[in-house]
Formats: structure tokens, sequence, C-alpha cells
């Protein structure tokens, strides 16, 4: 039978195929995509664009489009370049096949602040990983996570080294004086051992020692008691029983060159069923305003409206889901910023860049939880945003002004990446951090279909009308990733 770390790496790497066997059948589209891109894809939007393809060719079949003429027609388009797609006319697997390019990877601001994967069906199972101790080796039992998904980390530092602590060689009754049994790990290093035990109600004594001959010696041990240092098979015996409901206890060094024993890891996996749920709109206007806006102001109205709609839509997951890691993150207590300096020796200009030093405590705070990531990504609301950009550009580097709605890369400061979001309340900001690794990820979003847009219809007194939906389904897997934090005024 496989091994837990055996599984997950045949997973990985059957998914490794599967994306590559798609990336082969539809190379010209991924090479458009990748210009658009602005170089390689990584691995998770690879991945989310392969799936996405898949499932939409699946529900243009439902509609009865020929998958196979209008897939001829995009590899053609393809070829001269992402940005042409928009231009297609082709209400079908053309048009389709864009909108969840340009939903899914070129303006999507979720990609900014969560892991963004693919769903090759509605429904998907979600796996991730624990790094389990295999081996029993005091004070680590088999079967504690030593890397944990969920944050847990291995506090015991000698667990692959030589040492090992306080392994129970038997408990007390109360009148049982003699005990045997093998020691753990071996050969034993005789000079490094150590025999603790409780005796008379109460008293404990930490002086067994062992010759170079595996005798052992100390308070109330009595003769013939011996540990064979090669084997670690031993006897204990002692002048008074040692007290009930107590544990015999030796510490010692192995000599690991000369042993045929080692530390085990393994790979625990978990699996949780991921649904996509569907959310469905219509886009609405009329012909002679589609005409008039063309002349008048040389707007294509069905392409306009069609691009802000999925922008609108993409802003209201991200705006969902950024609320939902607000109210539920856990890393530790709230961050708090006063703006008002704590001295008037200080300036408010000086004391504004202590911001900064109140992010990284965010980010510190962060690795402290799940000892696997550090912060790298602050959304701020609207206070925090204002004490940016009152700092010096060698302290907040801005991207610019933007007009897009909604969350945005705002700039760059300590290290951090700086998101705008003036939909959280004044106060508050968000210190996150952001992961590819699908196995490192505190939120996880899986689109099944991000944008599916219908031909046009016609309706009464010269109306048109476009239906789409998006499908995705969403999961916080571990809200130690995130540490909320609001800027007060004393």
């Amino acid at each position: 039978m496989a091994t837990y770390m055996e599984q997950a790496k045949q997973y990985m790497e059957g998914l490794q195929v599967h994306v590559d066997s798609i990336e082969k059948a539809y190379k010209p589209l991924f090479e458009a995509v990748k210009d658009g891109y602005g170089g390689e894809l990584p691995f998770n939007l690879r991945s989310t664009l392969a799936f996405n393809l898949i499932g939409v060719k699946n529900e243009m079949r439902k509609m009865g489009v020929d998958i196979d003429a209008e897939q001829k027609k995009l590899f053609e388009a393809a070829q001269s370049g992402l940005t042409n797609l928009s231009n297609i006319t082709t209400d079908s697997y053309v048009r389709h096949v864009y909108d969840v390019m340009a939903a899914s990877i070129m303006t999507n601001p979720l990609e900014e602040f969560i892991t963004i994967r693919g769903m090759d069906a509605p429904y998907v199972q979600l796996s991730y990983y624990d790094i389990i101790k295999g081996t029993s080796k005091s004070p680590s039992v088999a079967g504690e996570k030593y890397w944990g998904f969920d944050g847990t980390y291995n506090t015991d530092y000698d667990y692959v080294g030589e040492v090992v602590t306080d392994e129970i060689l038997g408990e007390g009754t109360g009148v049982a004086t003699s005990f045997t049994g093998t020691i753990a790990f071996s050969p034993v290093r005789y000079a490094t051992v150590a025999i603790t035990h409780t005796y008379s109600s109460g008293t404990e004594v930490t002086n067994g020692v062992c010759s170079s001959a595996g005798v052992v010696t100390g308070t109330n041990i009595a003769a013939a008691s011996v540990i064979n240092l090669d084997t670690g098979v031993f006897t204990l015996n002692f002048t008074i029983a040692p007290d009930v409901d107590t544990y015999i206890l030796i510490s010692y060094e192995f000599d690991s060159i000369n042993s045929d024993q080692s530390v085990i890891f393994e790979a625990q996996i978990t699996t949780d069923n991921f649904t996509a749920k569907r959310f469905p709109f219509t886009t609405k206007w009329t012909v002679d305003t589609a005409v008039r806006f063309d002349k008048e102001y040389n707007i294509q109205l069905e392409k306009d409206m069609l691009d802000k709609s999925i922008a609108g839509a993409n802003n209201e997951t991200a705006q969902k889901v950024a609320a939902t890691l607000l109210s539920g993150a856990t890393a530790a207590a709230e961050l708090v910023f006063d703006k008002t300096p704590p001295s008037t020796k200080i300036s408010y200009q000086e004391h504004r860049a202590e911001l900064i030093g109140t992010f990284e405590t965010g980010g510190l705070n962060i690795e402290q939880a799940v000892r696997k990531v550090h912060g790298n990504v602050v959304m701020c609301g609207f206070d925090a945003l204002d004490v940016l950009n009152g700092l010096p550009k060698d302290k907040y580097e801005k991207t610019g002004n933007t007009t897009t709605p909604g969350i945005y890369v705002a700039g760059q400061a300590g290290g951090m990446k700086i998101l705008s979001n003036l939909s959280f309340a004044h106060d508050k900001f968000l210190v996150i951090a952001k992961s590819d690794d699908w196995m490192m990820a505190g939120y996880i979003l899986a689109y099944y279909i991000p944008m599916l847009v219908t031909e046009l219809y016609n309706t009464s007194n010269m109306g048109v009308e476009r239906n789409m939906v998006s499908w995705y389904g969403e999961k916080m897997i571990n809200s130690k990733f995130y540490n909320k934090g609001k800027v007060i005024k004393s």
C-alpha cells in the first residue's frame, strides 16, 4: 500500500499530467494567454485555465454548439494575440472562452490576495496534507503533527537527532520492584544515560547512571540492574518499589552511525468536498441606444456593458471574500495603530511610518501562528491608505492613481503589497499571507466556469439582452493566515 507521501506525490503528478495534456491540446490559446499575462503562467493559473476550458466546453455541448468549428475559429484568433479575441463577433464558444480568460486571469482582483484554482466539474475534492511523525521517539509520539496545515508545528527539536528525552521504561504499581524491556533506540551511549523514578510517597530521584559495561547504579537502584548498550535490552531492580502511577524514565543519546533506526515522516492527506454555486445575471440595452453611443461616443455598448458587468461581478465576489477574511481572521489579536504620536517630540510625519511596522507585526503574527508563511499583503481601508499616502516615496511607493473599481493594488510598503479596499470600514485593514501553493493557502476560491455568456436575445421594443452566469466554490482553509487591524486617533 502506498504511503501518504507517495499518495500525495502521485496525486500531484497526475494533476500535472492532466493539465499538461489540456495545454497541449489548446496550445494556441495558452500561448495567447501567456502573451496577455506577460510571461509564463504559474501552475495554479495554468490549471485554472485548463479546468475551465473543459468546463465551458462541456456546457457549450449541452447548448448544442458546434465545438469543433468554434474551436478552430478560436485557434485562428489566438494566433494574433489575446487582445484580438475581444473583437470576435462569433456568439458561442469563442466569446465564452474569451470571457473565461478575462474573468479568471486578466482582471480578477481575487488573484492578489487569495489562492485561485480551477474545477473540471461542478464539484471536486479539495486535498491538503499534514506532515506527521511516524515514529515514537520520546518526547514525540507517532501520529503527532510535525508540520500541520492548520498551523500546528513541532516543538521537539531533537526528533531527528540522537537525543531521546524521558522515554518511559515502566509504570510504578507501588509493589513491583523489577522492570524489563528494550530501549527504543540503540546502541546507547552510556555516559549520556539519566534515569528518573519516584518512590517513598513522592521522593523523586534523577541520579540513575550507567557505566561503560552497562551497569546501572543510583539511589534506590538495586544490584543486577543493567542495560545492553548494543541492543537496548534492560533490567532495572529497585530496593523500594516505585510509587503507584509514576513513571520510570530514561533520557539518553544513541549512536545513529551504528544504528539501523531512524525517525519517519509521513504525509496525512485530508480531503474536503468542494461544490460550485451558480451566480446568474443579465445585461440589457436597446439597439438604438447602442447605435447612438457608437456614433456619438465611439463606445461599443455591448462590449462595454459586458466588460463592466464581468468586472462588477468579480468585484462583488472579491468584496464578499474580503469581508469573510476580515471577520474570520484569527492569527492574533486585532492590531491597533494610533494616528496620534505618543510624544510631542515625534513628528506626525515620522510617526506615520510606524504603520508599516504595525503591518510587519501582523506578518510576524501570521508566521508565529502557522509557521509556514509570512504576511506579504495588506488590504487597507480609507484611514490606513490616508496615513500611507502621507509618507515619502522611500517608505511607500504608490503604483499611481487608478480608476479601477473595488479592490486594486495601490502600492508597496515594507516589502508588502498594499491593496486599496474603500468598501472596508474606514478604520480597518487586514494583513494577509498570500501563497500560490494550493497546499499553503488560507482561503481558496475554485472556478468551475468564471463567466459563461449566452448569445444575444432580442426582446420587444428593440431591446437586446445577454445572460451570464458564474460558477465557483469557496472555502476558508486556515483563518490564521490573516490578522486584522484598525487605525484610531486618541
